[in-house]
């Protein structure tokens, strides 16, 4: 069969919206039976990326001897539709008593599979450290996006009991961000406030006191 060639036009279109990050190819034309006709078909697949752009389409010409030949066909014009992806952060609970933990939902929708978004455990009020937390302590890391459609991901936090009384209230919020772990928040929890039950040293539960 013979070589036919393709070139790619449009408007606000460059290869970072096709998956082969390629505007031009070629494909082969297979004759049918004994006669004249052939057919060919060949596929162009839009990328899925982070960006929000402006009003999309490309056409395809089909030309012949190399990707810069001769023109003999062109497609009709095909519009590309734009998802921004979405985001949400949800948990649990909103009031966390040590030994108790926490579980926090990240739902994403229209986010490239094989994408990586980064969380924070940002502090709101008290000095909350990783010694707050059991293992893991991370109060930071990555989370890896598996499907682009509705997308969801769970990461459960725990509060040692340390039986030490904090002086103050401790509250955080789940940050979801792009780029890096100080990149953009994109998502965030509610507060969340760590309840300390913790009793000073001679105390008792029912609140009297005992000892010298």
């Amino acid at each position: 069969g013979a070589t036919l060639y393709y070139s790619t036009g449009g408007v606000s279109v460059d290869t970072a919206d096709f998956s082969d990050g390629s505007l031009t190819g070629s494909f082969n034309v297979v004759g049918i039976a004994n006669t004249t006709l052939g057919i060919a078909t060949f596929t162009r697949t839009i990328a899925s990326d982070f960006l929000t752009e402006n009003s999309e389409s490309f056409y395809i010409e089909i030309r012949t001897n190399s990707t810069s030949g001769t023109i003999v066909a062109t497609s009709s014009v095909v519009s590309i539709v734009n998802v921004a992806p979405s985001y949400s952060v949800t948990a649990d609970k909103t009031t966390v008593d040590e030994g108790e933990s926490v579980t926090f939902t990240i739902t994403t929708n229209g986010v490239p599979a094989g994408s990586t978004l980064y969380w924070t455990l940002t502090e709101l009020s008290g000095t909350v450290t990783q010694g707050d937390l059991n293992n893991p302590t991370a109060l930071s890391g990555g989370i890896s996006i598996n499907s682009s459609t509705n997308n969801v991901v769970y990461i459960t936090k725990s509060l040692k009991r340390d039986y030490e009384t904090e002086s103050s209230l401790e509250s955080v919020r789940f940050d979801l961000r792009t780029g890096s772990t100080s990149g953009p928040v994109v998502a965030s929890s509610p507060a969340i406030y760590f309840v300390d039950t913790s009793k000073t040293p001679g105390a008792k539960a029912d609140g009297l006191t005992f000892g010298p």
